[in-house]
This record gives structure tokens, sequence and C-alpha cells, in this order.
């Protein structure tokens, strides 16, 4: 049986917030991630981590929850499809 090579993507986001041709760069990665495979890793991201362990502690929380619970949330643009923990925009 064959293994599964599959690795997930690493972006980096070294010198994004100062470099307008690196950014360029990034956003065309993420846009060809997202095509492709749907998921990568962010690195050099500035995020502490204790806060991301901290956000996924409490998503952890929210999913251990029974599904009547978490069908109880609104979702704070009711008219759009689709909801993202986190949303970016990159243009």
């Amino acid at each position: 049986m064959a293994k599964n090579k599959f690795k997930i993507p690493i972006i980096d986001l070294v010198g994004v917030g100062e470099d307008q041709i690196r950014r360029k760069e990034v956003i065309g990665e993420i846009r060809a991630t997202m095509e492709t495979g749907g998921f990568f890793q962010l690195i050099n991201h500035g995020i502490p981590g204790r806060v991301l362990k901290e956000a996924l502690d409490g998503t952890r929380r929210f999913f251990e929850q029974n599904v009547d619970v978490r069908k109880g949330v609104v979702h704070a643009r009711p008219q759009e499809s689709f909801c993202a923990l986190h949303q970016f925009r990159f243009l």
C-alpha cells in the first residue's frame, strides 16, 4: 500500500509589511495554495505563541460542545455563506 506523501505547504510572511514585491509574491503563493490544496502553514507572522495556544484551546472547547449549543452561535454576517475563524484582506 502506498503511503500518502502530502506535505502542508509553509508560507513565510517575512517582509510582507515592508516590501510590496514580497507582498505580491506571498499573495500569489497563498492564492496558488488555496486553489490546489487548500491548507498551508504561515510562519513569521508575528503572532505570539501564547495567543495561538489560546485560540486553539478556545476552538477546541467550542467544538467539544454539544452540536445544539454550537448551532446557537450567531454568525456576525448572516448574508454570507462562508464563515472563517480569521478573515484576511490581502489586496
